[in-house]
């Protein structure tokens, strides 16, 4: 499994802070302690706020407990289109590590997500590994194993400062969805990168369900959030954005909502058209 990289290399590409970024409203209560849903133990793990500098990236992870392997992650940040994700992966199987790059003018404050389970059978993560040319954009899915669902991904990357970003991480809208995980970088800078797609795969639920929430318009150089809620009884497993058109958008917060059924994601719009998002979540029990 790939692990992040030395971290100094190119400075961002276009660092130009983002005019219409400013605080936004964040989670007062977001841990989901301990509990029993279905077949599987679950918990939401939190990590501390951890101070991104204006132009500098940071950071962040949360771990899960004993007992306990992790199934997806992500990160939540202060400022609305100021930040942006640039590497959410599962650095072990009982950790999930987020770098995020401030692009903004002002500080802000980046935390780390763990969505935690046990009771699965057959934890797995899957990786591959592709590149994306200079001022490019690309996609591509991973594949669960025969008889394991898709529980989330991630992706990462050995330089999270070279100017890499997440278009969009989600689970394909197609009739065996269920085994797939899809994302799509962004690269703003002008060289060639490696990146790894990571995909969780499992099984063992005695319910799985895929949710997909309403699209959230993001007009021309604009931000908006998306948000899906998984059905009573059932909580988030793992989650993600879809931006519309892959180099258009980008994500800068993805993560389970407080309560546990559901997934948010705050996306920023670099082209000069309309877009749109929505929030894909896989819902277990």
């Amino acid at each position: 499994m790939a692990t992040v990289g030395a971290l100094g290399g190119p400075a961002l590409a276009g660092p130009t802070p983002y005019p219409s970024a400013k605080p936004k409203q964040t989670q007062t209560s977001p841990a989901k302690p301990r509990t029993k849903i279905g077949n599987i133990g679950y918990q939401v793990v939190v990590g501390n706020w951890v101070i991104a500098d204006a132009g500098g990236f940071v950071r962040v992870a949360a771990d899960c407990p004993a007992g306990m392997q992790v199934l997806s992650g992500g990160e939540e940040n202060t400022i609305s289109g100021g930040v942006v994700l640039t590497v959410s992966y599962p650095e072990s199987p009982t950790r999930w590590t987020s770098f995020a790059a401030n692009t903004s003018s002002g500080t802000a404050s980046v935390r780390g997500y763990a969505v935690c389970g046990s009771g699965i059978s057959g934890h797995q993560i899957v990786t591959n590994d592709f590149n994306v040319g200079g001022n490019s954009s690309i996609g591509f899915a991973g594949t669960c194993p025969q008889g394991k669902l898709a529980l989330g991904g991630g992706e990462s990357n050995s330089n999270p400062n070279g100017g890499l970003r997440i278009g969009s991480s989600f689970n394909p809208p197609t009739s065996g969805g269920s085994y797939f995980w899809g994302v799509d970088v962004v690269n703003t800078s002008l060289i060639t990168q490696n990146w790894r797609l990571f995909t969780m795969c499992g099984g063992g639920l005695s319910r799985y369900q895929r949710v997909q929430g309403p699209d959230v318009n993001l007009p021309a150089g604009g931000f908006g959030s998306a948000s899906a809620t998984c059905p009573d009884g059932m909580v988030a497993l793992g989650g993600g954005g879809l931006n519309a058109s892959r180099g258009e958008a980008v994500l800068t917060d993805s993560f389970p909502t407080g309560d546990g059924r559901g997934w948010s994601v705050y996306s920023k719009n670099i082209s000069n058209d309309g877009s749109h998002v929505h929030v894909d979540v896989v819902c277990g029990a």
